[in-house]
């Protein structure tokens, strides 16, 4: 599937888009990343997006390549 229309920030224009098989080594690798090596530790909802059937689940891989990127600072001070 292959897309050229985009809805991000004014300025962006949207690449080519396709929709990838889901691959699990992949997808431990990235969640790991964010929520740590222990599967064990993880909220139980992303367990099952890796070990669930992806065909029945749904599962696939979005792969993006805008055309155009906008930068922004979206730092903050916290209150005290």
């Amino acid at each position: 599937m292959r897309s050229g229309h985009g809805s991000g920030a004014p300025g962006d224009r949207a690449g080519p888009a396709e929709v990838a098989p889901f691959d699990v080594p992949r997808g431990r690798r990235k969640l790991a990343r964010y929520l740590g090596p222990d599967e064990g530790c993880w909220d139980p909802r992303f367990v099952h997006y890796l070990h669930d059937d992806p065909a029945e689940r749904g599962t696939v891989w979005l792969r993006l390549e805008p055309a155009s990127l906008s930068v922004r600072d979206l730092s903050y001070a916290v209150a005290r």
